[in-house]
This record gives structure tokens, C-alpha cells and sequence, in this order.
């Protein structure tokens, strides 16, 4: 039976104590979303390693590995408690838990990298141009 709109869309359904019926199609589609959160957070990790040249690019991309990979492994036990139809663990309010968090570490990671990275760089032209003054130690 397909659900209606109204009802997901209600407050009342999400923090309710009952578990998420992931049994279903919606279930599934769950079940690959988390799966493949983690198994990009495992691509990207290896990215990650070959890329050490860029010292900007290695941190954000060591900040999204952390961010996918726990998101994606948090996804895969809420889904697994639900799926066993634990009643606290696997209550679909873990889910809106699930999102928030989802969205605000993504808002950090984009904050990071158009506030910060740009500041990161700043600083380092600003150094190297007052090292270009400074006088440097006699070689011998």
C-alpha cells in the first residue's frame, strides 16, 4: 500500500516510538542511498592518498571522507535496527536525526571551503611575499 503524502509529511508520524518499515521498495531505496554514501566516502579516501600534492585539496577532501563514510555507516545501523525491528533503536525519529545532522556537517564542509580555503591561501601569498623581503641566512 502506498502511503499518503499527508501523513509522511505529518510531524506526528517521524516522532512517533514505532519503527520504519523498510521492508518495502522506499526500504530498499534507503538501503543504496546509505551504501553508496559509504562506498564514495571509500573512493574518495583512496582520491585522497594519490592527491597529496594540493595541500587545499587533500583537506577537503579528508573532511568529506569523514563525512561520508560516518554518515553513510550511521545510515547502514539505523537501517540495520529497523530492519530487526528494534523498537527505540530503529524508531524513525533517529531518521530526522539522521538528515539534520546530514545537513548541517554539509553546511561546515561548504563553509570550509569557500570561507576558509580562500583565507588559507591568502595567508600563504601573504607570507611568501613578506619573505620575499626579509633578508636570508648566509648559505655556507
Amino acid at each position: 500500500m502506498f502511503m499518503n503524502i499527508l501523513t509522511v509529511l505529518n510531524p506526528a508520524f517521524w516522532f512517533s516510538p514505532e519503527v520504519l518499515n523498510v521492508e518495502s521498495g522506499g526500504g530498499r531505496i534507503i538501503l543504496m542511498v546509505f551504501v553508496i554514501l559509504f562506498l564514495a566516502g571509500l573512493v574518495l579516501r583512496v582520491m585522497a592518498k594519490q592527491k597529496k600534492e594540493d595541500r587545499h585539496l587533500s583537506l577537503i577532501l579528508k573532511k568529506v571522507v569523514s563525512f561520508l563514510v560516518t554518515m553513510g555507516l550511521l545510515g547502514l545501523i539505523l537501517y540495520f535496527f529497523s530492519f530487526e525491528n528494534v523498537r527505540v533503536l530503529g524508531s524513525r525519529f533517529w531518521y530526522v536525526f539522521w538528515v539534520i545532522g546530514f545537513v548541517v556537517w554539509k553546511v561546515f564542509i561548504i563553509r570550509f571551503i569557500q570561507k576558509d580555503i580562500p583565507a588559507m591561501k591568502a595567508a600563504i601569498i601573504e607570507a611568501k611575499e613578506k619573505e620575499k623581503y626579509l633578508p636570508n641566512a648566509k648559505r655556507r
